[in-house]
């Protein structure tokens, strides 16, 4: 009777098992995360009659989006956050008189939609 044989094979198993249940949490949540829908939207800029840039949002879906918009300007050391209702194919502008925040060249900032990744921006 050798038991340490066994305690060896028994742990090896044990080190294989829990190998391959990490390696399976990973690919779901890999997988899972991968499966999350780009937003709908699309983002166009046109000039502001005040300054700076308009922002026009386009939700190319067919339900109501509720959205958060984050923009920074690092430069400034400034940062804004406005929230916003989108309807099916709607499109909604947001400058100056929405949010008090003028865009301005190369700032950055995201648009979050619950349900789908966020819309990452630069602006032009």
């Amino acid at each position: 009777m050798n038991t340490g044989k066994t305690w060896n094979l028994s742990s090896q198993a044990v080190g294989v098992l829990i190998a391959i249940c990490l390696g399976a949490i990973f690919y779901l949540g890999y997988k899972s995360a991968s499966k999350v829908p780009d937003a709908p939207l699309i983002i166009m800029w046109r000039p502001s009659a005040i300054s700076g840039l308009v922002m026009q949002v386009h939700n190319t879906g067919g339900n109501y989006l509720s959205c958060a918009l984050a923009v920074v300007n690092t430069t400034q050391g400034q940062r804004q956050n406005y929230s916003f209702s989108l309807d099916p194919h709607g499109e909604k502008e947001v400058g100056l008189l929405e949010c008090n925040w003028q865009f301005e060249h190369g700032e950055s900032g995201n648009i979050q939609v619950e349900g789908y990744t966020k819309k990452e921006f630069t602006v032009p």
